[in-house]
C-alpha cells in the first residue's frame, strides 16, 4: 500500500516477528529490510529461571541502533519510511541493565507493584523509545513523522507474586493478558505526529486493526481498500483533539480468543460490552462506561440487548470461519461458530 502511494517508501521490521500459524517472513509481507523470521521468541533468555541482568537486555538497545541506522539511511537518500519496532520486552523473561536496576531499587513500591526487576525492565524500553524520539528530532523529519505506540495485549495478572493491598495486577481493570475482559485488552495507545494535539485523552474507542487504514489515509494512498477490513481510518480523531467516530466496517469492535487457550469472545458496542466464555456457554453484560471492571453483569436485566450483541458475535465469527469450541481430545479438533438467523 505505501509503495503504491509513493514507490521511494522504505519499509522495515526490527525485533519480534510472531507469524508461526502463517509460516511467511517480514520480506514476503513487503518489507525492504528486517531481522527475519524471528518467531515467538524473547529476546533471550527465556526459561532462565528468574530475572537476571545484562548489557543488552532483551535486545532493546540493539533494535535501537538498528531502527536508527535505518532512519538515517533513508533520511540521507531522501526516501519516506514506514518501520515497525516489535520489542521482545517486556515479555518473560526479565532482563534488565545494572544501573537501570539500581535506579528502580531506590523507589518506593506502588500500591500494585513491588518488583524492582520489572520496573527496571520497563525503564530500559523506555529509554530505548526515548532515543528514538531523540533521533527522529535530530533528523529533523518531526514535522512529516507519525508515531504509533501500542501494546499487544494486557499485563500479566500473575506478577509480582506478591501484590501489595492485595489489588488485582491491572486493576481498576478485571484480568489480564489471554482474557477478553478488559485487563487483557485495554492497552496504552499514543499517537504522535503533525496536527496531533500533545496532552489530550480521547475516550474514542480504537484497536490496532485501526492503523492500516489510518496509515493509508496519511500518504494519500488512492486504491480501494478491502471491503473485508476490520479496521478504521483515524485521522479525522487525531486531528481533532481526540473527538468524533471512526467509521468501520462493522458497528462494533471484536476480541475473539483462540481455542489453544480458553476460548473467549468479546463484542463492545457503544457502550456495552458482552463477554461469551465459550466452554461454559456463558454470557455477561458489562456497561463498560460506568463499570471499567466489569463487576456487574447486566445480562439478566437486558435480555434484548444480550440477544441482538449475540446474533452480531456469532454471525461474524461464522462469516469468518473461526474456531470457537474444542470438541475432542486432540488439541486440532475444533467446533467453529454457526450463524445464528
Amino acid at each position: 500500500m505505501l509503495k503504491q502511494a509513493d514507490p521511494d517508501y522504505r519499509t522495515a521490521h526490527f525485533g519480534k516477528w510472531d507469524m508461526r500459524f502463517d509460516d511467511v517472513s517480514p520480506e514476503a509481507m513487503g518489507y525492504d529490510m528486517s531481522d527475519g523470521d524471528t518467531g515467538n521468541e524473547t529476546g533471550g533468555g527465556k526459561g532462565s529461571g528468574g530475572p537476571a541482568a545484562h548489557r543488552d537486555p532483551k535486545q532493546i538497545f540493539g533494535i535501537t541502533q538498528r531502527t536508527c541506522e535505518f532512519m538515517e539511511q533513508q533520511q540521507r537518500s531522501g526516501n519516506p519510511f514506514f518501520v515497525q519496532v516489535s520489542h521482545y520486552a517486556v515479555h518473560l523473561d526479565i532482563y534488565y541493565r545494572e544501573q537501570t536496576l539500581a535506579k528502580v531499587e531506590k523507589l518506593k513500591s506502588g500500591q500494585k507493584h513491588s518488583m524492582p526487576a520489572f520496573a527496571a525492565m520497563t525503564l530500559d524500553v523506555d529509554e530505548g523509545i526515548g532515543i528514538l524520539m531523540k533521533k527522529i528530532h535530530s533528523l529533523g523529519i518531526e514535522d512529516s513523522t507519525y508515531i504509533f505506540f501500542l501494546s499487544d495485549n494486557g499485563g500479566r495478572n500473575t506478577l509480582p507474586e506478591e501484590s501489595v493491598r492485595n489489588l488485582p495486577r491491572n486493576f481498576p481493570l478485571r484480568d489480564g493478558k489471554g482474557s477478553v475482559y478488559e485487563g487483557g485488552i485495554r492497552v496504552p495507545f499514543i499517537i504522535n505526529g503533525p496536527g496531533v494535539q500533545g496532552g489530550v485523552v480521547s475516550h474514542v474507542p480504537v484497536t490496532g486493526l485501526d492503523i492500516f487504514p489510518t496509515m493509508a489515509a496519511l500518504v494519500g494512498n488512492k486504491f480501494e481498500l478491502p471491503e473485508a477490513l476490520d479496521g478504521g481510518d483515524l485521522t479525522s480523531i487525531m486531528m481533532n483533539r481526540g473527538k468524533g467516530i471512526v467509521s468501520r466496517g462493522q458497528p462494533f469492535l471484536f476480541f475473539h480468543q483462540a481455542v489453544a487457550r480458553s476460548p473467549e469472545t468479546a463484542l463492545i458496542m457503544g457502550d456495552y460490552k458482552l463477554v461469551k466464555t465459550w466452554n461454559k456457554n456463558q454470557l455477561e453484560l458489562f456497561n463498560i462506561s460506568t463499570d471499567l471492571e466489569e463487576a456487574k453483569d447486566l445480562s439478566l436485566r437486558n435480555p434484548g440487548k444480550v440477544e441482538k450483541m449475540q446474533h452480531l458475535m456469532v454471525n461474524f465469527l461464522a462469516n469468518i470461519d473461526a474456531e470457537t469450541r474444542k470438541t475432542g481430545t486432540k488439541s486440532e479438533v475444533y467446533e467453529n461458530a454457526k450463524p445464528k438467523f
